[in-house]
């Protein structure tokens, strides 16, 4: 009899040292995962295909390693691997989060990529036009910008040039009748000229003046002109 019950003891020591690990597998959107291989690294390995995303594995005291795989199509789509340490008998629950599987990233970023010269080249050129086009541009608008500075620049200039001409001309008007008023308001034209000291013409062009604001009258007296002033 009581060699049943050491015996008995000795079968179930394992199953008593033994831990409970179960748990759900979630997609990226934290729905459960149908279709699902869930691989724990015992010794040996066990292996579940569960079809509701749900596992259960009964492992001894020690560190493993948890992997998933989510199939579409009979292709992997999505994967976890989790670490996880067992201390103690009991149950444990851990629950498996998968993400969108990346080997075809992987495989990306190994892939080698060939550059086309001619592509290349054919690039170059068009930035280079480019490039020349924006840079015409800029000049021609830089050439307008300094032509209208020097237009805005001799405008400036001729209306200065017309104000001092004005000016000057005006003086010369004022000469005109001081010496008029010097003169009893009477003088010939030609000696106003040779009192001014300036050209016939511009003599002239100063009576007429005066004549138009009526500040003066010219009478012709055989070859002479006689310029009066008019009293007002």
């Amino acid at each position: 009899m009581w060699k049943k019950l050491i015996v008995m003891l000795i079968l179930l020591i394992p199953l008593v040292s033994a831990a409970n690990l179960h748990g759900n597998v979630y997609n990226f959107d934290l729905e459960l995962s149908k279709n699902v291989k869930i691989t724990i690294d015992t010794q040996p390995e066990q292996v579940i295909i569960s079809k509701d995303g749900s596992y259960m594995f009964n492992v001894p005291k020690g560190d493993y390693q948890l992997y998933a795989e989510s199939y579409e199509d009979g292709e992997i789509v999505a994967t976890a691997k989790e670490n996880i340490s067992v201390i103690d008998d009991g149950e444990y629950r851990f629950d498996i989060v998968l993400f969108p599987y990346l080997e075809d990233e992987s495989n990306l970023l190994n892939e080698n990529f060939e550059i086309d010269p001619k592509e290349f080249q054919t690039n170059e050129s068009v930035w280079w036009y480019v490039f020349t086009i924006l840079i015409s541009i800029l000049v021609i608008f830089l050439g307008l910008v300094a032509v209208k500075k020097t237009r805005l620049s001799n405008k400036d200039k001729l209306e200065i040039a017309v104000d001092s001409i004005e000016n000057q001309f005006e003086d010369d008007l004022e000469k005109v009748i001081k010496i008029l008023e010097e003169n009893n308001g009477r003088i010939t034209q030609k000696e106003l000229r040779k009192k001014l000291g300036l050209s016939e013409a511009k003599v002239s062009l100063m009576i007429t003046e005066l004549q138009h604001k009526n500040v003066v009258t010219k009478i012709k007296k055989g070859r002479a002109n006689i310029i009066i002033m008019n009293k007002n």
